[in-house]
């Protein structure tokens, strides 16, 4: 049975009610009234449909990204922390030649430990930063994919020298 409640309590009155959540209470109150209700909700209700929810996988570390802009088109990455750019940086020292990383969302360091020939990858939809640093006892020439640059020419590191790239999304920028 539904109770409506409606009161015009004046200065210094007390009104006691105990109501279901349903059931509306409205009043006027003056300064110095008051209103004790003890208000009993409903029960707890069905349980939904299961949803799409967290995919299984991944791993220590990784947090779970989207990949684009469709619903639950989800990936597990290795992220940041903290709430960052989810930048990951990767540090490579060389035993030998190598193609540099091209990875989504890393940062790459490398240190040239030799003769080694670094090579970059595609500046085309590369958003990554490139640190290199010669750290061996004679110059070292960086190589590009499909005829790119830096800058429009190509990169020699003298011993101890290094050099910060970035893609200009054609070709390589040096920072």
């Amino acid at each position: 049975m539904a109770i409506d409640i409606t009161a015009n309590i004046s200065d210094g009155a007390v009104i006691e009610s105990s109501v279901v959540a349903s059931q509306p209470i409205t009043a006027n109150i003056s300064t110095g009234a008051t209103i004790i209700a003890d208000v009993t909700t409903g029960g707890i209700g069905p349980t939904g449909a299961a949803g799409q929810g967290v995919p299984t996988g991944g791993t220590a570390g990784q947090v779970l990204s989207k990949i684009d802009g469709a619903d639950y088109n989800t990936q597990w990455v290795t992220g940041g922390g903290g709430g960052g750019s989810g930048i990951t940086q990767s540090i490579v020292v060389t035993s030998g030649n190598v193609t540099a990383g091209s990875a989504a969302l890393t940062n790459y360091t490398y240190l040239i430990a030799g003769a080694h020939t670094v090579t970059l990858p595609t500046a085309v939809g590369n958003m990554n930063l490139y640190e290199l640093k010669n750290n061996h006892s004679a110059n070292v020439s960086l190589a590009f994919t499909s005829g790119q640059t830096a800058d429009g020419g190509g990169v020699t590191l003298a011993p101890q020298e290094s050099v910060t790239l970035i893609s200009s999304n054609t070709n390589w920028s040096i920072v």
